[in-house]
């Protein structure tokens, strides 16, 4: 039950973050300044999404698919995500 409740936190909290960073985002559309939208708001909106939302994409992977018939196990998130940066992709 901890790992749902982890795994679920790390869902909504990305989610939680995004929303803040397209309110950000907004704010900078609305007072004019594209400056700040261009070098602050898509960079952090792209770089956010690629990496958390690729763990949660592993995470509903994760529980959507039947790993009892299976001969290996299921991946682990954590040793997936340390390999991407360790091995360049």
């Amino acid at each position: 039950m901890n790992s749902i409740k982890m795994k679920l936190a790390v869902i909504f909290g990305v989610a939680h973050m995004s929303l803040g960073i397209f309110c950000k985002g907004s704010n900078n559309l609305y007072y004019g300044q594209y400056i700040d939208f261009i070098f602050e708001f898509l960079p952090q909106i792209i770089i956010m999404w690629a990496l958390f939302g690729y763990m949660d994409l592993l995470i509903v992977w994760k529980w959507l698919t039947d790993w009892s018939g299976e001969t290996m196990y299921s991946p682990s998130i954590l040793a997936t995500m340390v390999d991407m940066f360790l091995n360049g992709g």
